[in-house]
Order: structure tokens, then sequence, then C-alpha cells
């Protein structure tokens, strides 16, 4: 998705914009949760948005692409919440680190 301008720029059409695929977003997060990818359909996150199939096709090229924004971003947040700063740690030390942050976030999200 494209970035939005910032808050005190934005007319009224482009917040209701933002604000729609920001909810198909979390939509499409409880149905790919729910149901997995296979078992997850654009119908099932079309009516937990309030939107006819058609109109979220819209907002969204189809689930695919969407998948793969949602879990891009994940991925995203995931990498900048686990950079270490190159302290030449053993091993053992670095991974115990990263489980115990990936467990902190998990149980935060």
């Amino acid at each position: 998705m494209t970035r939005a301008p910032p808050p005190k720029s934005r007319t009224k059409a482009q917040q209701s914009r933002i604000d729609i695929k920001e909810a198909i977003r979390k939509a499409a997060i409880t149905e790919f949760s729910q149901h997995g990818f296979a078992g997850a359909s654009t119908q099932g996150i079309a009516e937990r948005v309030g939107l006819t199939q058609s109109t979220l096709h819209y907002y969204i090229e189809n689930k695919e692409a969407l998948y793969a924004e949602i879990f891009g971003d994940l991925m995203a947040r995931w990498k900048k919440r686990f950079d270490f700063d190159g302290e030449s740690e053993e091993p053992a030390h670095i991974l115990a680190r990263y489980i115990r942050q990936k467990l902190r976030f998990a149980h935060a999200y």
C-alpha cells in the first residue's frame, strides 16, 4: 500500500480510504489467522469489513497480494525489533536472546 500523506494535509476522502484500508488489513489478519491462507477468502474479508466483494477488490489486487503485503509488514517489524547491535557474542547467547524477544513479541501482539 502507498504511504499516506501527513494527517494535517489529508482530505476527508483520503482519510476515509486510509481507514478502509486499515479495516481491510485487520479483517484479513483475522481471516488468515482463523482459516489459514488456503481457507481464507476475499468474501470473508469483505464481510468482516462490511464491504461487498467487488468493493473490496477496488482496494486490493487479490488475496495473494494482500497476504504478501501483511506478511511482508510483519517480517519488517520482526527484523526491526530483533536487530542486534553487532556485539560479538557466542551464537548460543544470540539465539537465546532472539528467542526471548520473539516470544515477548508474540505475546504482545
